[in-house]
């Protein structure tokens, strides 16, 4: 799975030269690959230059594009598993952080319904 902006600099198909590299000698892979990689440099300053920056740019026309949990479930997908289990714990933690700011902030709802209140249980 690619990335925006590996789609970005890997335009002109170059995957199929990357697959292609480990059937050359070996004095032709690392002239190969540098190559490659001047290429996709290319692409990317290419896209930055032009004025399509809306592929990137509507990330942040999406509300979700800067929350912490969706950044982290995106980055989940390149971990090893050891790694996952570590983003996972990560984002129970963010979402319990959250649940309590939630609890923590509204004092003055529970004021305004007084038989809600924590020591009003019976």
């Amino acid at each position: 799975m690619l990335t925006a902006i590996d789609q970005i600099a890997n335009q002109n198909h170059l995957q199929m030269f990357k697959a292609a590299v480990p059937y050359l000698d070996a004095s032709c892979q690392q002239t190969v690959s540098v190559w490659i990689k001047l290429l996709e440099l290319e692409n990317v300053l290419a896209f930055y230059r032009q004025a399509q920056k809306a592929d990137m740019a509507a990330c942040s026309l999406n509300p979700e594009a800067g929350n912490l949990t969706e950044i982290l479930k995106e980055i989940r997908i390149y971990c090893d598993k050891k790694e996952q289990e570590w983003m996972d714990q990560c984002i129970s933690l963010i979402h319990t952080l959250e649940f309590y700011t939630v609890l923590t902030s509204q004092p003055e709802a529970a004021a305004d319904h007084p038989s809600e209140q924590k020591g009003d249980l019976l």
